[in-house]
This record gives C-alpha cells, sequence and structure tokens, in this order.
C-alpha cells in the first residue's frame, strides 16, 4: 500500500511541478493570463475566418439540400410517366396528366435554375458578409419556393391519375 501511495505522490508532484514554474518565462508585471495585442488580433482574425468557413459550409449544405429535393422531384417525375403509359395502354385518357406532367417538368427546369443561380451567387461572392449572404438567402428562397411549386405540379399530375378520374366514359344500361 506505501509503495502505491508513495508512487502516486512521486507521479502527481511530477505532472504539477511544471505547470508552477510556466509563468516564469512572462516579462515581469504579466500573469499568465494576459494576451498581448498582436494575439489578440489574430484570435479575432482567426474567429472571423472560422465564422466565414462556417457560413460558407452552410450555404453549400442547402444548396446541396436544395439539389438532392430536385432529384428526388425529377425521379418521381420519370416514375409518373411510366405509369401513364402503363393507363395508357389499359384504355385512359391521359391527355389532363400528361399536360400537368408537362408543366410539373416545366417548373423542375426552372428550380434547377434556380438553384444554379443560388450556387452562382454562392461562389461569385469571395467577401462573405451580411449583405452578399441577404443576396445568398434570397437565392436559396427563390430556389426553395420553385421547388415548392414544382412538387406542387406533381401533386396535381398524381391526383389527375386516381383511379375513376381519366376512364374512358362507357354508355352504361341499367339492368334493373
Amino acid at each position: 500500500m506505501k509503495p502505491i501511495v508513495l508512487t502516486f505522490i512521486i507521479v502527481f508532484s511530477l505532472l504539477t511541478a511544471p505547470l508552477s514554474f510556466a509563468h516564469d518565462d512572462l516579462p515581469r508585471g504579466q500573469s499568465p493570463g494576459h494576451r498581448s495585442e498582436h494575439a489578440d488580433e489574430s484570435a479575432t482574425t482567426t474567429a472571423e475566418g472560422r465564422k466565414k468557413a462556417a457560413i460558407k459550409r452552410r450555404a453549400e449544405r442547402i444548396i446541396k439540400k436544395l439539389e438532392a429535393a430536385i432529384g428526388r422531384l425529377d425521379r418521381l417525375a420519370g416514375r409518373i410517366e411510366t405509369r401513364i403509359a402503363k393507363f395508357e395502354e389499359r384504355g385512359s385518357d391521359m391527355t389532363e396528366a400528361k399536360r400537368l406532367l408537362g408543366e410539373a417538368r416545366a417548373k423542375i427546369e426552372t428550380a434547377k435554375g434556380d438553384v444554379t443561380g443560388a450556387k452562382a451567387a454562392l461562389v461569385s461572392i469571395p467577401p462573405i458578409n451580411r449583405e452578399n449572404l441577404a443576396k445568398i438567402k434570397r437565392e436559396a428562397n427563390k430556389a426553395k419556393e420553385s421547388i415548392k411549386a414544382a412538387h406542387a405540379a406533381l401533386a396535381d399530375t398524381i391526383s389527375s391519375l386516381k383511379p375513376g378520374r381519366n376512364k374512358i366514359n362507357k354508355a352504361t344500361t341499367s339492368q334493373y
């Protein structure tokens, strides 16, 4: 038990000894917590740099999410197109669904252009400050709204495919 306690005391004293003499190399009158003016300036510039880098990463992440949403809408439009072809094979009238799908595809292309504009705004504006950040936000919001419009157009297309809406009207006879 005594060797363990002695070992602990020796190790503890060796670990704390360099810490107690760390302020010996400082000029007279300065405490270990005192920072020079140059250190304050460099800390400010690195903090600004980190902040700008974080803002840029966030904007890039938002653009990546918008691009992913457009990809999902594009794949959904492709799936709707195959469903329209299947319904046409069955004899359903799909002119309205095709028209709505064309509108949805046009809105998807508009959304792609808006996302490209947001990406260009991010790349073309090297100093990221409040004014430039507001411009990037406007472009991203514009892209988000056009993605919402494309999604709504696809939803209208899907609702036009619902059973019973586009069947060929056949003359029915009453059996009663």
